[in-house]
Protein backbone atom coordinates (compact mmCIF):
# COMPACT_ATOMS: atom_id res chain seq x y z
CA UNK A 1 0.00 0.00 0.00
CA UNK A 2 1.46 3.16 -0.89
CA UNK A 3 -0.11 6.28 0.85
CA UNK A 4 0.54 8.68 -1.49
CA UNK A 5 1.96 9.17 -5.32
CA UNK A 6 5.03 10.74 -3.73
CA UNK A 7 5.00 13.87 -5.76
CA UNK A 8 5.09 17.01 -6.00
CA UNK A 9 8.57 17.08 -5.88
CA UNK A 10 11.26 19.68 -7.62
CA UNK A 11 12.36 16.75 -10.30
CA UNK A 12 9.27 14.64 -11.05
CA UNK A 13 5.95 14.29 -11.72
CA UNK A 14 2.60 11.85 -10.98
CA UNK A 15 3.53 9.95 -14.48
CA UNK A 16 6.85 9.68 -13.29
CA UNK A 17 6.57 8.19 -9.58
CA UNK A 18 3.47 5.98 -10.63
CA UNK A 19 6.37 4.52 -13.38
CA UNK A 20 8.90 4.23 -10.93
CA UNK A 21 6.28 2.29 -8.90
CA UNK A 22 5.12 0.00 -11.46
CA UNK A 23 9.00 -1.10 -12.28
CA UNK A 24 9.40 -1.54 -8.34
CA UNK A 25 6.61 -3.40 -8.53
CA UNK A 26 7.76 -5.93 -11.25
CA UNK A 27 11.51 -5.82 -9.85
CA UNK A 28 10.04 -7.24 -6.39
CA UNK A 29 7.74 -9.58 -7.41
CA UNK A 30 4.98 -7.47 -6.24
CA UNK A 31 1.57 -8.69 -7.77
CA UNK A 32 -1.37 -6.37 -6.03
CA UNK A 33 -0.40 -3.10 -4.81
CA UNK A 34 -2.77 -0.39 -3.70
CA UNK A 35 -2.55 3.68 -3.49
CA UNK A 36 -4.64 5.32 -1.13
CA UNK A 37 -3.66 8.79 -2.79
CA UNK A 38 -3.34 10.50 0.42
CA UNK A 39 -1.86 14.07 -0.29
CA UNK A 40 1.88 14.22 -0.45
CA UNK A 41 3.66 15.99 2.10
CA UNK A 42 0.07 16.68 4.02
CA UNK A 43 -0.38 12.88 5.59
CA UNK A 44 -2.08 13.10 8.30
CA UNK A 45 -3.22 10.50 11.59
CA UNK A 46 -6.86 11.80 10.78
CA UNK A 47 -10.05 8.83 11.63
CA UNK A 48 -10.53 9.30 7.76
CA UNK A 49 -7.11 8.34 6.76
CA UNK A 50 -7.46 5.50 9.89
CA UNK A 51 -10.34 4.12 8.41
CA UNK A 52 -9.07 4.14 4.34
CA UNK A 53 -6.40 2.35 5.42
CA UNK A 54 -7.77 -0.01 8.24
CA UNK A 55 -10.38 -0.73 5.31
CA UNK A 56 -8.64 -1.57 2.54
CA UNK A 57 -5.88 -4.10 5.42
CA UNK A 58 -9.22 -6.24 6.35
CA UNK A 59 -9.43 -6.64 2.90
CA UNK A 60 -6.45 -8.01 1.89
CA UNK A 61 -5.53 -9.09 4.87
CA UNK A 62 -1.54 -9.36 4.92
CA UNK A 63 0.47 -11.54 7.07
CA UNK A 64 2.90 -8.96 7.55
CA UNK A 65 3.14 -5.00 7.55
CA UNK A 66 6.02 -2.97 7.21
CA UNK A 67 5.87 0.90 8.37
CA UNK A 68 8.17 3.54 8.10
CA UNK A 69 10.01 3.78 11.63
CA UNK A 70 8.00 6.77 13.68
CA UNK A 71 11.85 9.05 14.08
CA UNK A 72 11.65 9.36 10.46
CA UNK A 73 12.82 12.83 9.54
CA UNK A 74 9.98 12.58 6.78
CA UNK A 75 7.20 13.97 8.69
CA UNK A 76 4.42 12.19 5.91
CA UNK A 77 6.59 8.80 7.67
CA UNK A 78 6.21 9.15 11.05
CA UNK A 79 2.49 10.77 10.71
CA UNK A 80 1.44 7.27 8.79
CA UNK A 81 3.66 5.11 11.40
Amino acid sequence: VDLTDGEPTPHGSREIRLKEREDASQALGVTERYLLDLPNRAVFDTVENRNALATLIRKVAPTVLFAPYWEDAHPDHWQSS
